[in-house]
Formats: structure tokens, C-alpha cells, sequence
């Protein structure tokens, strides 16, 4: 995963000049964007790349041409709009637009589509959406959010799971032809288990990839690794690692370390990701608990 964060300042037509913000993950061929823009037009910015665009404020008057599919009027928050590839496109709006973008390349979803066992992955189409709302996808957008105003705190693995979910939504719910993904059960069996395992105790200090989990119990899918291991152990591989990190901070604790030594050993970003994780999980910050001790 690779955070960048740009600012610039625009005068829209009023003359108030607007700082505006973009704040990018880039994770796999999926690029995220946090954007704050004054009132204009522009056309598709992303040719080579699927775009959804959630909408995070109200826009009384916005105006979207995707293809042939039109809509003037408002955008409320939480409706998202779905421009595919294959589509020309415009937009304008008249207030501060606040949005979170995903920019998914063909590529992503057609890999993801082979690894679940879709319906002809080689000839995948998405339909357009110029308004909707989708539960699944604000969620995601909003996780997104979170892990940038959080400066990554989840670290790859969480990002690259938050990619494969919008991937299999749109594969499921957006695909001209719906995907049907072929379903496992019985979850990881006692060797791949404990190799996931092993590996995950001797690199909890690095950045732990959902790929490179994947690939050390030898499936080639990450969304049927997630799901086989959650079937093993009841929580996602993102979760079981946080738990072990913590667990780890634990046993740190009752040594004469430094808060920042720990949280670098544990594969905490700094000092402070480390102190919100560890509260969330234990009830109290990593101080307080080495006093309990």
C-alpha cells in the first residue's frame, strides 16, 4: 500500500478561493482517493479505469452523463455513481463536491473474477450507474476513509481485503453477466492452517500481504483464502493478526522497552497507531496496562 496526500487551491467563479485536498491509496491496481473540489465540469479522469465516485456531501444541482444514461438533480450522501471503461462521461457540480473515488483497473477485477471461478472472467462488462445507493459499497468507501485519516493504521493486509470486498460487489451485483463465485467449505486444513500461522508469528513486525498469505497455503485466490481461514478460526486474517500484535505488545510490555520499540516489534506504523489499537482491543492504553502489571 502507498499513501500520498496533495493539496492545491482553485477560485471557483464566486472568487472564495477552496484548498483542495486529495488524499490516495494505491493497493494492487486499485487507487483510492479522498477528493474536496470546488464547482466545475470535468470529463472522465480515469479513461483507463473503472470509476465509483461516493458521494460524502449533498449536491443540489449535479449533472452526469455516463454513455447514453443522463441524471441532473441531486446527489445525496451516500449515492455513489459506477463509470466503466468502455463509456464516455462528464460531470458538473455547483457546490464543494467531498467524494471517495475507487479506481479499479480492468486487470484487478478479471484476476479476481478467475480466482472465485466467475462466468467468462475474459469477457467481463460492467453496466453503468449514474445514481444509486449500496449498502455494501458506502461501507467500504467509509473504511477506506477511515484507514486514511487513521494514515494507514490497518496496514496493507486490511487494504488489500477492503479491495478484493468492492471487487467481488461489483462482481456480484455490477457485472452485465452476474458473477456466480464458486463456494468452499471445511475451511483451511491443519497444515495450511499452521503454516499461515507460523509465518504470520515470524513477520508480525513487517507488512503483512493478504497475497502472501494466500500464497503460503497455496491457494491462488485471496478472496477464498479469507474465507477459508475465517471458516478455521472464526475472524479474518487482518483481525488474527491484529490479535497476535496485540498479544505480543502484551508480553513486551512486561519488559523495560520503550513504547515506540514495541509498537516497530509488534508492526505497528508508530507509537500512536500502536496506543489506538491496543485501547481498542484491551479496554486501556499501553501505559496504563504495563502499570497494572
Amino acid at each position: 500500500m502507498r499513501e500520498t496526500i496533495s493539496n492545491s487551491t482553485a477560485e471557483p467563479s464566486g472568487g472564495d478561493r477552496v484548498t483542495l485536498q486529495e488524499r490516495s491509496l494505491y493497493t494492487d491496481r486499485l487507487i483510492v482517493q479522498h477528493n474536496l473540489h470546488p464547482p466545475r465540469k470535468i470529463d472522465n479522469s480515469f479513461p483507463s479505469h473503472h470509476l465509483i465516485a461516493l458521494h460524502l456531501t449533498p449536491s443540489p444541482h449535479r449533472i452526469a452523463r455516463i454513455g447514453d444514461r443522463y441524471y441532473e438533480g441531486l446527489y445525496d450522501v451516500g449515492t455513489f455513481c459506477l463509470h466503466p471503461t468502455i463509456y464516455p462521461g462528464s460531470y458538473a457540480w455547483s457546490t464543494i463536491d467531498k467524494t471517495i473515488v475507487f479506481a479499479v483497473k480492468p486487470e484487478y477485477l478479471t484476476r479476481i473474477a478467475t480466482q472465485t471461478e466467475c462466468l467468462n472472467p475474459d469477457r467481463l462488462e460492467l453496466r453503468p450507474v449514474v445514481i444509486d445507493r449500496d449498502p455494501n459499497i458506502e461501507c467500504i468507501a467509509r473504511s477506506f476513509l477511515k484507514e486514511m485519516q487513521n494514515k494507514g493504521l490497518g496496514g496493507k493486509l486490511y487494504n488489500e481485503t477492503l479491495g478484493v470486498q468492492l471487487a467481488i460487489e461489483l462482481l456480484r451485483n455490477y457485472s452485465v453477466i452476474p458473477a456466480k463465485l464458486k463456494q468452499y467449505q471445511g475451511g483451511l486444513s491443519p497444515r495450511q492452517l499452521k503454516a499461515v500461522i507460523d509465518y504470520i508469528d515470524a513477520c508480525l513486525e513487517g507488512n503483512i500481504s493478504l497475497k502472501d498469505l494466500a500464497k503460503i497455503s497455496q491457494i491462488d485466490s485471496d478472496y477464498y483464502f479469507s474465507h477459508l481461514f475465517k471458516q478455521s478460526t472464526g475472524i479474518s486474517p487482518y483481525q488474527y493478526v491484529i490479535q497476535q500484535r496485540v498479544k505480543r505488545a502484551k508480553q513486551l510490555l512486561k519488559q523495560d522497552l520503550p513504547l515506540i520499540e514495541i509498537a516497530m516489534i509488534c508492526g505497528f506504523c508508530d507509537q500512536s497507531a500502536f496506543s489506538r489499537t491496543f485501547r481498542k482491543c484491551v479496554g486501556t492504553t499501553p501505559s496504563n496496562y504495563r502499570k497494572s502489571l
